[in-house]
């Protein structure tokens, strides 16, 4: 395992979107609430754990599974890639720069992951967010596949309150909450848990569930 050599870029302006979740992480408006959780990780049910290949609802075998660490902790670096490197992992790093001088750390691991393999790396996202997450420092998860699902059925399948939900022709967002996903993301005066992207357009399908929500634009 090894944390590649990094790149230096300025942060890019996506453009504002109603169905996206913008997660301002210089400025942060979203405070990421580790305590106070009702079930913990060892007591889940795992055929309640949200998963795009084991929810039955799409006939894809695999899907592009993808971890994200975020961090503003600079003086951290050291720690931080101490417990990556004890993943296992092979991680991407970038150091990124906004035009008022903050500056940031990404990394970023992907890889294709079957039914089979869905669970245990859901579990090692629970034990990043163990070791990791604090105010400044977060980490998300993400699981896509090449086909459009009924997120509303996915949610219900997995006992998942809709939080908002923003339907277009094209591109639809769904937020949600569960007691059952420990780390969530407090927005305004709701709790958000996972978040459900769909796109379809004439030559792409895609849908993407995202823990607590999604980091970067589709």
């Amino acid at each position: 395992m090894d944390i590649r050599s990094h790149s230096i870029r300025h942060y890019r302006v996506i453009p504002a979107m109603m169905i996206m979740i913008v997660l301002m992480l210089l400025q942060p408006t979203f405070l990421l609430t580790a305590g106070g959780i009702a079930i913990q990780h060892d007591q889940q049910e795992e055929s309640l754990i949200p998963l795009l290949l084991d929810s039955g609802q799409t006939f894809c075998q695999e899907a592009q599974l993808k971890y994200i660490v975020w961090s503003e902790e600079l003086d951290r670096q050291i720690a931080i890639e101490k417990i990556l490197k004890s993943s296992g992992l092979t991680w991407h790093k970038e150091i990124l720069c906004d035009y008022s001088g903050n500056t940031a750390l990404k990394y970023s691991t992907q890889r294709t992951v079957t039914r089979e393999a869905e669970k245990e790396y859901y579990k090692r996202y629970n034990t990043l967010c163990d070791m990791l997450n604090n105010s400044k420092t977060k980490v998300y998860l993400e699981e896509r596949i090449e086909e459009v699902i009924n997120i509303q059925e996915f949610y219900a399948h997995y006992d998942i309150k809709m939080i908002d939900m923003n339907v277009m022709p094209v591109l639809s967002s769904y937020a949600g909450y569960s007691e059952r996903i420990p780390y969530n993301l407090q927005v305004g005066e709701s709790r958000i848990a996972i978040q459900g992207i769909t796109k379809s357009a004439c030559d792409q399908a895609k849908t993407i569930i995202a823990l607590p929500a999604l980091f970067e634009e589709i």
